[in-house]
Order: structure tokens, then sequence, then C-alpha cells
């Protein structure tokens, strides 16, 4: 089991079923509230928990549960309420790699 799936595991349960038309209905049920989870993840400095939220974000906005996907959406809500992001970097825990996302 990843890291992704561990974490989920501890804060996510998902139920799918079968649609008549054939296809496949998945929800998400949060075993806490998204507060405790975050207040949890700060607590701790959990990245993995950090990382998971990110990408469960991007899917909210329909976009793929990426860590560019996340961003992406971090980024577009930045900028809706107005705060630059002249010098705005991101990193994903991958930092010594060289991963980051810039504003802009």
């Amino acid at each position: 089991m990843g890291i992704t799936e561990r974490v989920l595991a501890r804060h996510v349960e998902l139920r799918s079923r079968r649609c008549r038309s054939g296809g496949l209905l998945t929800c998400v049920i949060l075993r806490d509230k998204l507060s405790v989870i975050v207040k949890h993840m700060l607590k701790v400095s959990d990245n993995d928990s950090a990382e998971t939220l990110l990408r469960m974000t991007a899917l909210a906005a329909g976009r793929p549960a990426t860590f560019e996907g996340g961003t992406a959406v971090v980024r577009e809500v930045l900028t809706r309420y107005g705060v630059s992001l002249d010098n705005f970097v991101i990193h994903d825990g991958e930092v010594r790699r060289g991963r980051t996302a810039r504003g802009g």
C-alpha cells in the first residue's frame, strides 16, 4: 500500500456501486471533519495528508488528481482573492529533486 493509500485509509472511506447504466458511482466519505484532518496535518506536519488534500482539491475542481492539478487550483483561488503570485512557489516534498510549481 502506497503513502496516498495509507492516508486515504486513515481519513477517507470510499463506497462504490454499479448504476443501472452500467457505470460506477463512487462516494468519498470523510471519516473526520475536514477541519480535524487539516488540524492534524498542521500539528504533526503530515506531508502525506497535505498532498492527499491537494489531490482531492484538484478532483473537486474537475482537474486531474495530481500535484500539478492541485497547485493549479491553489493558484486560481489565490488569484481570485487578489494574492500576488510574483514570488509564489509551492513544493510537493520532492524539492530535493527539483520539483516545484511557480506562480504565474
